[in-house]
């Protein structure tokens, strides 16, 4: 029988190849809630385990305003400490493509039980679709 020499640098080569087949981190470990103008129903992708439904969006529901479409919403963390986290909202247009604009990270603390209500107004006319997006701070999950 022959015997192959496995160095470390391969079994690391092994390793990284491995972890490029696995789900985008910064995709899973966050809470994503999306909907359409004119929609009763948010489409939630619960990826955080750390933040899980600890901060949960209440009440949302969208108007137009000088063209824009404005969506109201709560936050609200239905956990009994205090949850820190950060937040984003993305926007897209009747075709489902992103609006182009820069949509930082918002870091945010929310005492047990404390609702924080947010205004998103969409950057565009053509805006027709949000997505807001929760994570813990620097994607700590």
């Amino acid at each position: 029988m022959k015997k192959i020499p496995v160095t470390y640098s391969a079994l690391a080569l092994l390793a990284f190849l491995g972890s490029c087949q696995g789900p985008n981190m910064s995709q899973r470990s966050q809470n994503t809630y999306r909907a359409s103008e004119g929609s009763f129903e948010i489409e939630k992708d619960m990826g955080s385990t750390l933040l899980g439904d600890g901060v949960a969006l209440k009440n949302a529901r969208s108007h137009r305003e000088d063209g824009r479409l404005l969506v109201d919403l709560d936050l609200v963390n239905s956990r009994n400490h205090k949850m820190y986290f950060e937040w984003r909202v993305e926007w897209f247009d009747n075709f489902g493509e992103p609006v182009k604009v820069n949509t930082p990270w918002r870091p945010t603390a929310l005492a047990a039980s404390a609702t924080k209500h947010l205004v998103l107004v969409a950057p565009t006319d053509s805006s027709t679709t949000w997505q807001l997006a929760t994570r813990t701070p620097n994607n700590l999950d």
